[in-house]
């Protein structure tokens, strides 16, 4: 389906209601559930002024900083550090 452009940042809700077949009154379910936009993104938010990927799938090394613990890789690594 297609709401058109109301994913604008608001908060919207889900409210779901059901009955028996040919049952006169439908039951409210609760609790109402969120819409969260993980269904809806199509990128992340400070994406558009990405500069220096040069996809989606991609970042530069020199652009990745901080230090990855040797228990965080795969035994088929090969490391100049010995494991204690």
């Amino acid at each position: 389906m297609n709401f058109g452009n109301v994913f604008n940042g608001s908060n919207y809700w889900i409210e779901l209601a059901a009955r028996t077949n040919g049952g006169a009154a439908f039951t409210t379910l609760s609790p109402r559930q969120p819409v969260l936009p993980t269904p809806y993104a199509i990128f992340a938010a400070n994406a558009g002024s990405a500069t220096v990927a040069a996809s989606a799938g991609s970042v530069a090394a020199a652009n990745i900083t901080g230090t990855l613990p040797l228990a965080q890789l795969p035994a088929a690594v090969v490391t100049t550090t010995r494991a204690a």
